[in-house]
């Protein structure tokens, strides 16, 4: 955050951006399906950062709007848009050890968990939302780019921001 802020008069936009993905972005990402599932009291410092972060960005630009805004502008990510699409992308690589089982419905073919799950922290492992994540994509996960995919977990969150 030091580097940005004391770059903000005479950088642009695009080397903010280098500096928060190297910086910022590269150490978030680093194993972040295995612990971007722990509970929100110990994940909002990340979120916190990550706003003041993108607004210190946009104040450089002269953006004031929300940081959500920003987000979108600066085509960044947010933190639980990152867990979702790494979740994705760790799902696709694993596709043929990961298959979860699929639910025989006649109208509809969707994925099901196998198991049962009864406390909150096992209702936040990858087991239990890979079912919910490959659900709510219109394509099969092996021929989505990496960019629709990007685009469908913003989405995801936007959708879950405004339903909150």
């Amino acid at each position: 955050m030091l580097c940005i802020y004391k770059l903000k008069n005479i950088a642009n936009i695009k080397l903010l951006k280098l500096i928060y993905h190297s910086y910022f972005q590269s150490h978030i990402q680093y194993c972040l399906s295995v612990y971007g599932s722990a509970f929100l009291s110990v994940l909002n410092p990340l979120l916190v950062l990550q706003r003041k972060l993108i607004r210190r960005i946009g104040s450089c630009v002269g953006n004031t709007s929300s940081s959500l805004d920003m987000l979108k502008e600066f085509d960044i990510l947010p933190f639980t848009a990152l867990y979702y699409y790494r979740c994705f992308c760790y799902i696709r690589k694993h596709f043929s050890d990961y298959i979860p089982s699929m639910s025989f419905n006649s109208r509809t073919l969707t994925y099901a968990n196998k198991f049962l799950f009864k406390t909150t922290r096992a209702q936040n492992t990858l087991n239990f939302r890979k079912a919910a994540l490959l659900n709510s994509l219109t394509n099969d996960l092996l021929t989505v780019n990496k960019r629709s995919l990007k685009q469908h977990c913003f989405r995801i969150y936007t959708d879950a921001c405004l339903n909150f």
